[in-house]
């Protein structure tokens, strides 16, 4: 191994000014074509806003396929359980372990109970 530099004297663009115009400009006129092709592609924002479709699928189909596994470890509740857990008075509480809708007078009870 020896401690003589390297020359790199040939690489100096004060050297030969001409040649080194030269050299620059036909860098940038063989580059025209692709930085035209970069200059007109999408920014970000946009390339973002072209997944946001697909991913927005993705996480839906994720939490579809999540609910059905809970429910296959944890089977749903029934009515009987919510209308325990939330305490629920007559004649509410009776409406939800038939399964049927109010009536005008049920309705009318359960406000006259509220007051």
């Amino acid at each position: 191994m020896t401690d003589d530099r390297l020359d790199l004297s040939p690489l100096d663009p004060s050297r030969d000014e001409v040649r080194w115009r030269w050299l620059g400009a036909t860098i940038r006129n063989r580059a025209a074509a692709e930085l035209a092709r970069r200059a007109g592609r999408a920014g970000v924002l946009s390339t973002v806003g072209h997944w946001a479709w697909p991913a927005a699928a993705a996480a839906a189909l994720v939490a579809v396929l999540s609910g059905g596994a809970l429910a296959l470890v944890h089977p749903p509740a029934t009515t009987e359980h919510v209308v325990q857990a939330f305490d629920l008075e007559e004649p509410v509480s009776a409406w939800l372990e038939q399964g049927r809708a109010p009536t005008t007078d049920d309705l009318v009870l359960a406000l006259e109970r509220g007051n």
